[in-house]
């Protein structure tokens, strides 16, 4: 796979941390958005080490307690917990939502799937079943195929993979290896250049309809370059680009503060793609 894992078993946050650090400086210098670095998965240093719900966990409904993964309060109702098996490793995920539909959540940088919040629970009110999770030691690649393949042994016909940051270039990889390919792939802010997978071959390879999502003003995309040339690179007959306004990067396009504007919009492309 493109992404090494750690020999040791351990995970190469603080590579990646500083990887993005030089990324930040680079692109205010007017560089390349990132440097290209070796790791497993992306970095831990800024999740939060408590297990009380966080603002992105919050929105018009009362706070509760949720499934713990990886120690966040996953405050989304009727989650449950499942166990991926991926390479010697078990990995903790949560579940929720039911239908013929599936989609599985590929982390940012900060590998905590509660950054998600409150979109799982979005999609799952629309008739989705929605996994998530937090990488491993491993492929983050091979641990969306697996989460992927999981849902498809459970009546899962029509598959969505929907990656922010890092997560966005490990479903268009995850993408490539997954037969069939996937119903819909969305990408937010896509980096591939913090990843050692093959890029721009792999988004000139994969076929399944694809959303790139981004903003104008994103130091860590090349102010939405990086964006517009995936979307450029993609062969599907059935893409499209969506730029917003803006400094937002990742989660920030679906998380409690964001609106409607985005996830309406990812809605309506998974339903165009994977109708029936």
């Amino acid at each position: 796979m493109a992404v090494r894992s750690d020999p040791g078993g351990r995970r190469l946050a603080t590579a990646l941390a500083a990887a993005f650090a030089v990324a930040l400086a680079a692109a205010a210098c007017g560089g390349s958005a990132h440097k290209r670095t070796t790791h497993s998965t992306p970095p831990q240093a800024s999740v939060p080490a408590t297990t009380q719900p966080t603002a992105a966990s919050t929105s018009s409904a009362p706070l509760f307690i949720g499934p713990s993964i990886g120690g966040c309060n996953y405050a989304v109702r009727h989650a449950r917990v499942v166990r991926l098996h991926v390479g010697g490793e078990r990995l903790k995920a949560a579940i929720v939502g039911t239908g013929p539909r599936g989609v599985v959540l590929a982390n940012q940088t900060d590998n905590s799937a509660c950054e998600w919040l409150p979109f799982p629970a979005y999609l799952a009110a629309h008739g989705m079943r929605v996994l998530a999770f937090d990488y491993g030691n491993g492929d983050p690649s091979a641990e969306v195929q697996a989460a992927a393949r999981f849902l498809r042994d459970r009546g899962v016909r029509n598959l969505i993979l929907i990656g922010a940051s890092i997560g966005g270039a490990v479903v268009i990889d995850a993408g490539l290896h997954l037969h069939p390919e996937p119903a819909a792939v969305v990408s937010l802010s896509a980096v591939p250049d913090a990843t050692l997978y093959s890029f721009p071959a792999d988004a000139r390879r994969l076929r399944s309809p694809i959303f790139q999502i981004g903003a104008t003003e994103d130091q860590l995309t090349q102010s939405g370059q990086v964006t517009r040339s995936l979307f450029r690179e993609s062969p599907s007959p059935a893409k499209r680009l969506l730029m917003i306004p803006g400094t937002q990067h990742g989660v920030d396009f679906v998380d409690a503060g964001a609106g409607n504007r985005v996830r309406s919009a990812i809605l309506a492309f998974i339903r165009a793609q994977s109708a029936g």
